[in-house]
């Protein structure tokens, strides 16, 4: 996995990030990216390894899932949440079990996230 961080030095210290729905096979946050205040989570084990992607919001006093990412036609073994990449309001989430090693692109919209094509 892939670590990559930007949060703004008032984030610094100890922050604790769990899924609500994650088990220990679930290998939540087995990639983590962060930009700003935003943190993109990766969990390639959940659901018999088809995998997710939680994208986070925090601020100085909390941290809330925003949303979490399963793409339609998801099976086991392809570990979506590998490697992901928050970069301002995009979002890049790898699924190297898929066929062909497929990738899935997001963008943040209002409160919610809609897929790139």
């Amino acid at each position: 996995g892939i670590l990559s961080a930007g949060f703004p030095l008032a984030m610094a210290g100890e922050l604790r990030m769990v899924s609500g729905n994650s088990g220990t096979a679930d290998e939540f946050g087995f990639s983590v990216s962060a930009d700003a205040n935003l943190m993109l989570a990766g969990a390639p084990g959940e659901n018999l390894q088809s995998g997710a992607a939680y994208l986070v919001r925090c601020d100085l006093a909390a941290c809330v899932q925003e949303a979490r990412l399963v793409p339609i036609g998801l099976a086991a073994g392809d570990n979506l949440g590998a490697d992901v990449v928050v970069s301002g309001s995009d979002l890049f989430v790898s699924a190297p079990g898929r066929s062909s090693g497929r990738g899935y692109a997001y963008a943040r919209a209002g409160a919610g996230v809609v897929p790139l094509t």
